[in-house]
């Protein structure tokens, strides 16, 4: 049977939220938290959060993690994205098959497209990861970067947008992102097409908003006044 090990990655700085936007409060609650209450209802083997350092014996995080079932293992981040996703799954090394990668920014996970991901792996032994992506609705250009001036329209049919969670066989998750394109990759499925590897999609329409600035929070507290937050 697959097993399964849950990574939250939660070490960014925050400087374009304007500080630690893990603890920013969302409907009364930090953000991190409803995160990862959103997958309580999965089976994980084994979960584990990524912290900045000085974050990790916080008044926030003690308190978050006492609201919580079941036991989470905590460890610092890295200088980039692939360093701390490697210091994560590196905890699910030799316990779980896969990796469920999530940003600790994005409350209202997709579940079940994260099980389709799981899915997905399970039935292809050639796949080594999916993801989680929504459609791209607008009109997409490609332009010269100097001047702004649009070299061409690209057909939007075949792009999907990548989003977490993110689901990866932990062994060749583990060794794309100590390759040596690893520190550029901006998701784990990057690191995986950069090391050759196999990877495919899973798409939902659903919210799966994202906070980086602080009006992404107003937007999310919107969602949950609409009722269209964790499913």
């Amino acid at each position: 049977m697959t097993t399964v090990g849950l990574v939250v990655v939660a070490a960014g700085s925050g400087d374009r939220f304007g500080g630690p936007k893990q603890f920013a409060v969302l409907g009364g609650k930090p953000l991190l938290r409803w995160c990862l209450e959103a997958f309580e209802t999965y089976d994980f083997a084994k979960r584990v959060v990524v912290l900045r350092a000085d974050l990790i014996h916080s008044a926030e995080w003690k308190t978050i993690a006492t609201e919580l079932s079941g036991a989470i293992d905590v460890v610092p981040g890295g200088e980039t994205r692939a360093a701390s996703v490697r210091s994560g799954v590196e905890r699910l090394r030799g316990v779980c098959d896969l990796a469920a990668v999530h940003d600790g920014a994005r409350p209202f996970p997709p579940l079940d497209t994260m099980i389709r991901c799981i899915d997905m792996l399970e039935a292809d032994p050639d796949l080594a990861g999916a993801t989680v992506a929504s459609p791209v609705t607008d009109s997409l250009f490609r332009i010269e970067p100097a001047s702004g001036e649009i070299r061409e329209a690209v057909e939007r049919a075949g792009i999907r947008r990548a989003e977490t969670p993110q689901v990866s066989r932990c062994d060749a998750l583990l060794a794309a992102l100590s390759g040596d394109a690893a520190g550029e990759a901006t998701d784990d499925m990057q690191a995986l097409l950069s090391a050759g590897h196999k990877t495919a999609v899973a798409t939902h329409t659903g919210a799966n908003i994202k906070v980086t600035h602080p009006a992404d929070l107003r937007i999310a507290e919107s969602i949950l006044r609409k009722g269209a937050g964790p499913s």
